[in-house]
C-alpha cells in the first residue's frame, strides 16, 4: 500500500513539473541563417525546375482536329474549371491534355472520376510543370 502511495506521488509530480516545461505560444522567436551559397543553390534550382519541369503525368482527353480540340478543351474547362489544361501539337493532330499528376495512381484516380463525355480518355506520360 505504501509503494503505492509512493509511485502516485512520483507520478503526480512528474506530470506537475512537465507541464512546467511549456512555454505559451507566440512567446519564441527563431531566426533561420542560411549560408549564401545555399541561397543561390535554391534559387538555381528553381528555375532549373521552372525550365525543365519533371516527369508525371496527364490525362489525355482528346486528339484529333484543331477545330474539336478547342471544343473539347472548352467543354473540360467549363466542367473542371480549377484543373490545368494543356493543348500540345503534335503533326498532325492536336491533344488536350490535363492535370499534372507526379504519380501514374493520382492521374488514373482522376481519369476514373471524369465525366462520361470524355470517355476515351487515357493516361499520359509527360513532362509536367507545378
Amino acid at each position: 500500500m505504501l509503494k503505492r502511495l509512493f509511485f502516485l506521488f512520483l507520478f503526480s509530480c512528474g506530470a506537475l513539473l512537465s507541464f512546467g516545461q511549456n512555454t505559451p505560444q507566440g512567446k519564441g522567436k527563431l531566426i533561420i541563417k542560411e549560408e549564401p551559397g545555399i541561397i543561390q543553390l535554391k534559387r538555381m534550382y528553381a528555375e532549373e525546375f521552372a525550365r525543365k519541369g519533371v516527369e508525371g503525368y496527364c490525362v489525355q482527353i482528346y486528339n484529333g482536329s484543331r477545330k474539336a480540340c478547342e471544343q473539347k478543351r472548352a467543354a473540360f474547362i467549363k466542367l473542371y474549371p480549377e484543373v490545368k489544361v494543356q493543348t500540345v501539337y503534335e503533326s498532325p493532330e492536336y491533344k488536350v491534355q490535363v492535370g499534372g499528376f507526379k504519380t501514374k495512381l493520382e492521374a488514373e484516380r482522376f481519369l476514373y472520376f471524369l465525366d462520361t463525355s470524355f470517355s476515351g480518355s487515357f493516361v499520359v506520360k509527360t513532362r509536367i510543370f507545378l
